[in-house]
């Protein structure tokens, strides 16, 4: 009896239920979300994946049932009951991202087809059951198995092939070491640690002692420095969701227009080619630890319930970063086929994050912290890490040999190789009541890199010209023989290089440089609302002062500042200013612990006054957004760039 029961229960019930929420599914994900996928692969998974995955299911749901279901009849509705909760889940998580007619339409097309999947009749004749059935293998072989081909083949990082159409010219390489502040560095006058590396590079270029840094996160300031413009400008203005303004021409394009071969190697996810970083280069390569599962990933969470087993490998994978070896393997293989002149870019990111230096700069670091310099500001609580960040600039130094080795087979001597080598920011240990971050600080900790420029043939120097990140570009095409692109906001800077000159006469930053900490999740009550929109919204606190609150806080803590002049002005959106003194040390190396404000109203009001004239005069563009998702958000906070983390 219970046999005959089943027997008339709808053909392959499973797989319906499951290709029913593959199109619930769909639906809710929307055309917004495919949209804004570029890779044709990711593209065609974002249908054959869900389809696949639960139809897999399905099938294997059916072949159960057949089995059990005629013993235990209530497992009939098992399908429907799994359908119905994992379709409940995904429109809950999804729900508050529901905006607009078009969003609803597609929902409702997607409702409208899983109802015709689940009302279609199988059961009508046995050829139609077999052909369905072979359909649907054929789904699952497309969608799992496509998954699985996307997840097993290396992605593309070589656009063209790096051959120079210029049959002269020197050799161009930026070198930037991430989270680098200058006084730590013994060529700045830090102690407890040793660069020789770093010491004899800077003993036959010119190091430039007041470089300063237009915003303390990392896509930020390398966007200027790859585009001679500060963050309103090139529209990059937090290491997520924004992308680069096609306004602006980037180094690497700059380059690539005049003949060269360019070669990009990055480290870490904030600088990633997709946000307009690969913009211009042959040779791009921005890997990171599991990779293609990040990017499969990315097409669809939280909209589709297949994606989440995915994303529980990345609780095994490492930070969305890589070590500065790999990054030295990636720019000798380049080195190793590029022809003609060419310009490089090397970024290291191995001194940000938690600093576990390998052992042997370790001991180092530990032997020498008594003679350290600077102090932290908090050593009890950041004394250790400083300690260890020593030690991470030491493995450094060793890398610079490495590279600077590499870059040398391509030019003997380096007698045609021109190099910048900087910082994109520094780091704070207890500055400004900050323990071992960057991301909300625009103190001297942060804002104050070292910036050393090597032109052959040059005598060595020391300029206390004040320098900013928006000056490499132009910098680096002067002294390679081309003209900056229009708009570039900084100056060239190799007539001081050169011995032709102490200072070089500055248009829109004639008193002082602009500088922002505009990392998202400092706009507080904004940010929270849209981490709420995707479902990551973290509780509110209002503990703590004002300057060290947790991005938590409903308050708007975004920053910006005007330094130059031996002056500070600093204004935090949430209402309050500063002024500091920047030609004071105190007893822990420290330049602007101490607001004066109160004390020096006119220099206060004098500064705030140029702040505003600035602020009108600086070109701005529109910053174009991809949607903040939640793989954005858990790479940022692995990085240390979504809440008080340590990095």
């Amino acid at each position: 009896m219970k046999s005959q029961k089943w027997a008339n229960w709808p053909a392959l019930w499973g797989l319906r239920c499951a290709w029913a929420l593959a199109f619930v599914e769909l639906g809710i994900a929307g055309f917004d979300t495919f949209e804004a996928i570029q890779e044709p692969a990711l593209r065609a998974l974002f249908f054959l994946g869900p389809l696949g995955a639960y139809g897999f299911g399905g099938l294997l749901l059916d072949l159960s049932l057949a089995r059990l279901a005629p013993r235990i009849p209530l497992l009939r509705f098992l399908p429907l009951a799994i359908f119905a909760l994992i379709s409940t889940q995904s429109f809950r998580f999804t729900l508050a991202t529901m905006d607009g007619p078009l969003r609803w339409s597609l929902f409702a097309i997607g409702l409208a087809l899983a109802f015709l999947i689940l009302r279609y009749d199988f059961s009508a004749s046995p050829k139609r059951q077999q052909m369905t059935k072979r359909l649907a293998w054929v789904v699952v072989l497309a969608g799992c198995g496509g998954s699985l081909l996307y997840l097993a083949i290396p992605r593309q990082t070589e656009f063209r092939e790096p051959i120079a159409s210029r049959p002269e010219g020197p050799n161009v390489v930026v070198i930037t070491w991430d989270t680098i502040r200058a006084d730590v560095l013994p060529i700045y006058g830090g102690k407890g640690l040793t660069t020789p590396v770093l010491d004899a590079f800077a003993a036959k270029s010119t190091l430039f002692e007041d470089m300063s840094a237009v915003a303390p996160i990392t896509a930020p300031s390398h966007a200027s420095i790859f585009t001679g413009v500060v963050p309103p400008t090139h529209a990059i203005r937090s290491n997520g969701p924004f992308n680069l303004s096609a306004n602006v021409t980037t180094m690497a394009e700059h380059f690539s227009k005049n003949g060269y071969a360019t070669g990009g190697f990055v480290s870490a996810y904030p600088v990633r080619g997709e946000v307009g970083f690969a913009r211009g280069f042959d040779v791009f390569d921005d890997r990171l630890p599991i990779d293609r599962l990040n990017r499969l990933i990315s097409i669809g969470l939280p909209s589709f319930f297949w994606l989440r087993p995915l994303s529980l490998g990345r609780r095994f994978a490492e930070e969305p970063s890589v070590e500065g070896d790999t990054i030295l393997k990636r720019t000798g293989n380049f080195l190793s086929k590029v022809k003609g002149p060419y310009m490089m870019w090397a970024h290291f990111f191995d001194a940000h994050g938690q600093h576990n230096p390998a052992p042997e700069y370790k001991q180092k670091a530990m032997a020498a912290k008594d003679q350290a310099w600077p102090l932290p500001v908090q050593p009890e609580a950041c004394g250790e890490r400083m300690t260890l960040y020593r030690g991470e600039i030491m493995e450094l130094d060793w890398m610079l040999e490495e590279l600077l080795a590499q870059v040398e087979t391509t030019d003997p001597g380096l007698d045609n190789t021109i190099i910048f080598l900087l910082s994109d920011h520094g780091q704070c240990f207890g500055e400004a009541g900050f323990l071992s971050t960057h991301t909300p600080s625009l103190t001297e900790a942060t804002q104050h890199i070292p910036g050393i420029l090597y032109i052959p043939g040059e005598q060595a120097r020391r300029s206390n010209f004040p320098t900013n990140q928006i000056d490499v570009f132009p910098t680096l095409a002067a002294a390679a023989g081309l003209s900056a692109p229009e708009g570039v906001q900084g100056v060239d800077l190799t007539p001081i290089a050169m011995g032709q000159s102490d200072t070089i006469q500055r248009a829109l930053f004639r008193d002082g440089f602009y500088m922002e900490a505009f990392q998202f999740y400092l706009m507080g009550g904004a940010a929270q609302d849209l981490l709420t929109v995707i479902g990551q919204k973290r509780k509110p606190t209002s503990e703590g002062p004002v300057k060290n609150r947790s991005w938590t806080s409903r308050e708007d803590l975004r920053k910006q500042a005007l330094r130059g002049q031996g002056w500070k002005y600093l204004k935090v959106f949430n209402g309050d200013e500063f002024l500091y003194d920047l030609t004071t040390i105190d007893a822990n190396g420290q330049r602007d612990a101490t607001d004066l404000r109160e004390s020096r109203p006119q220099i206060f009001q004098d500064r705030k006054s140029r702040f505003l004239t600035l602020w009108d005069l600086i070109p701005k563009n529109e910053q174009i957004s991809g949607e903040s998702s939640s793989l954005d958000n858990t790479m940022l906070e692995e990085l240390g760039y979504l809440g008080d983390g340590a990095h």
